[in-house]
């Protein structure tokens, strides 16, 4: 079998932090079956004094990332353009790569993570091709972009017109569902966590490689410094949490994104610590040294990153949204797991009281472990594997 995967979220050259959970799941269906990488990019002046516009424009237009033969295709992406029309940008040039790759070597199905922009134009090139399209749901595909009314014609045009819809959790197919879409099209297929890289490891080793203080209980959040990731709930809850176990605890945020600076500026001088973007490869290691990981988000599909911190035995604090809830071990009406903590979203409060119930409860890191491990990598290709394979015996009938 040969599939594309088509994905503007996939990692280059200059971006080798981008989209990583797709690549490891495109690992594992590599393992399983042939897959070819087609990654579209806009169209960027060589500015070298732009920083992201150089990056982009020295992408090559075919590369290897990893195990991967990666195309990548430019469209014309006009500053100021709306959004819900970014996948008309798209359409050109994805047809045309694609289209050269199947007369190299035919193609039996395309899948697209994200279901606007890539799987609706994943769906008209297929369409035009005659190859099957799977379109898979991550989270704010849904959660979020339902409630643009230019975007939500688009969402349910790619559910109800694709082949199947793969979404990352039981809640995410509910949602489609909820907006009219056969509940026949969704498949549900978790995403994974890799036990050998997430794993219990030395705390205090790991705090001093990282230079972290030894004797202070350590909250971590890693991800994008946005509105969806419940920063808005961080930056009131915080300041809410005093001493726990006789100690103000340490909160390390790492990643990037739009709310980034007016978080640093605000929390950073309550002591809040501030670390750049980390390569995935390195992540584990500070999720390790962690008390607990940390993520309030207001919509989510599955996160990766509280598998990951589970896998590691760290307890996790998180708000009751989307799919979080089917990671949850043996939730109870007060939120306690035997995995974390989960409070109700937008609650500054709530969150603050869940942080500081995390850090005094005692958890079983190998109970924590075992529950992550239930999600795994070679069972989400092989599920990926076996919708692809119903898919295609479908179409000889």
């Amino acid at each position: 079998m040969h599939i594309v995967c088509y994905s503007h979220l996939f990692p280059n050259k200059y971006e080798p932090v981008r989209g990583h959970f797709i690549f490891l799941r495109n690992s594992y269906l590599k393992q399983l079956m042939d897959v070819t990488v087609v990654a579209p990019l806009p169209f960027a002046p060589p500015v070298p004094f732009i920083k992201r516009w150089w990056n982009l424009f020295r992408v090559p237009a075919i590369e290897e990332v990893g195990d991967f033969q990666v195309h990548h295709p430019r469209h014309f992406k006009f500053p100021g353009s709306p959004f819900s029309q970014q996948h008309g940008c798209m359409f050109r040039a994805a047809l045309k790569a694609i289209s050269a790759i199947n007369k190299n070597r035919t193609i039996d199905l395309i899948e697209s993570p994200w279901l606007y922009p890539d799987a609706l134009v994943a769906k008209e090139v297929g369409k035009r091709l005659g190859i099957p399209v799977v379109a898979t749901a991550l989270g704010s595909d849904i959660n979020e972009y339902c409630d643009d009314p230019k975007l939500l014609p688009h969402i349910c045009e790619v559910m109800r017109e694709v082949d199947a819809v793969a979404c990352v959790s039981q809640a995410l197919a509910e949602a489609g569902a909820a907006l009219g879409v056969d509940r026949k099209q969704f498949r549900v297929i978790y995403n994974g966590v890799d036990g050998t890289q997430f794993r219990p490891q030395d705390k205090l080793m790991l705090r001093k490689k990282l230079g972290l203080p030894a004797d202070r209980q350590l909250l971590l959040f890693v991800g994008h410094h946005e509105f969806i990731k419940g920063m808005d709930t961080l930056r009131k809850a915080w300041p809410k949490l005093k001493k726990v176990n006789g100690h103000k605890p340490l909160l390390v945020m790492i990643g990037s994104g739009p709310m980034r600076r007016e978080l640093i500026e605000e929390l950073e001088p309550l002591g809040v610590v501030f670390i750049t973007e980390q390569p995935h490869k390195l992540i584990q290691n500070w999720i390790a040294a962690a008390d607990a990981l940390l993520l309030p988000s207001y919509a989510e599909g599955v996160p990766n990153v509280l598998l990951e911190a589970n896998a590691c035995g760290v307890p996790i604090i998180c708000t009751d949204v989307g799919g979080v809830s089917e990671i949850m071990d043996d939730v109870d009406e007060s939120g306690k797991a035997h995995n974390g903590i989960m409070v109700a979203a937008k609650d500054p409060q709530a969150l603050a009281d869940g942080m500081a119930r995390v850090l005094s409860l005692t958890f079983d890191p190998l109970r924590i472990r075992e529950n992550a491990l239930r999600f795994n990598w070679e069972a989400c290709a092989e599920g990926f594997k076996a919708l692809f394979e119903e898919l295609l015996s479908r179409r000889v009938k």
